[in-house]
């Protein structure tokens, strides 16, 4: 049987460690539906607003205007929207309903929930409001209209 040596041992458990906690801070790459992709970490800087959304959730379907003329204001606004499809739908059944409603703001493949602590959305529509910083600023439940979103920015 081979002795290691306790400083040995405290090292190792230091750098098992710092790589988990390391792990922590990094940015999912999520897909889009389409392709393309992006790390979370590059809208850092920005505000982001994340939409849940179905195509049976009536809400949802007006909320879509809104959110899309948001998208078309957001270098003017320091801002990005994505979406995420509540039910999970993947190409090319998601980049259909995409088509459908009419949604201009690309869509996300996977749920990027998680990276920020926000519990999966019990009801429709849901939008999260990212901070320039990174962090959730706020969890929004219901309809949003462009001004209730630039609200929450300011």
């Amino acid at each position: 049987m081979r002795i290691v040596s306790k400083p040995l041992v405290k090292l190792f458990c230091l750098s098992c460690l710092s790589v988990m906690v390391m792990a922590c801070d990094v940015a999912p790459t999520d897909k889009f539906s389409g392709g393309g992709g992006l790390n979370l970490e590059q809208v850092r800087g920005s505000w982001l607003i994340v939409n849940y959304w179905a195509e049976w959730c009536a809400p949802c379907r007006e909320e879509i205007p809104e959110l899309n003329e948001l998208y078309a204001e957001r270098a003017a606004l320091n801002l990005d929207i994505l979406g995420v499809n509540y039910d999970g739908l993947r190409d090319p059944e998601l980049a259909e309903v995409i088509v459908r409603m009419g949604i201009a703001f690309p869509v996300l493949t996977e749920d990027p929930r998680n990276y920020w602590g926000a519990e999966m959305p019990q009801v429709l529509p849901v939008t999260l409001v990212i901070g320039p910083d990174g962090k959730l600023v706020a969890n929004l439940v219901g309809p949003q209209t462009r001004a209730s979103l630039l609200a929450v920015l300011e």
